[in-house]
């Protein structure tokens, strides 16, 4: 907690600010994307942590989409949290090509 009201939460090498604001509109209009190279290791994390039956937040596994693998979690204030594993062009190439 940096201050009462401004939290740092830190994941390794990573962290984002939190802060105590709230505007119900916004919120429930907000997507952050938060773009990481293994999904599934964010996802066995956001699991092991058990958040989605602590906070009685959705959170959705791991799916692949045309364009990554995201899985998703909404927070208690209604923002939903995109965890992306982008497909990588030469990976979109490679398997045109095969």
């Amino acid at each position: 907690m940096l201050t009462d009201r401004l939290a740092e939460p830190r994941y390794g090498a990573y962290s984002f600010l939190l802060q105590d604001y709230y505007v119900e509109q916004w919120a429930n209009n907000c997507v952050v994307h938060v773009l990481v190279s293994d999904v599934d290791r964010w996802w066995n994390q956001i699991r092991g942590l058990d958040v989605a039956s602590r906070y009685e937040i959705k959170a959705t596994a791991p799916r692949l989409e045309n364009w990554g693998k995201v899985a998703g979690i909404t927070d208690p204030s209604g923002v939903l949290w995109l965890i992306i594993e982008p497909i990588l062009h030469s990976d979109l190439e490679a398997n045109r090509d095969s």
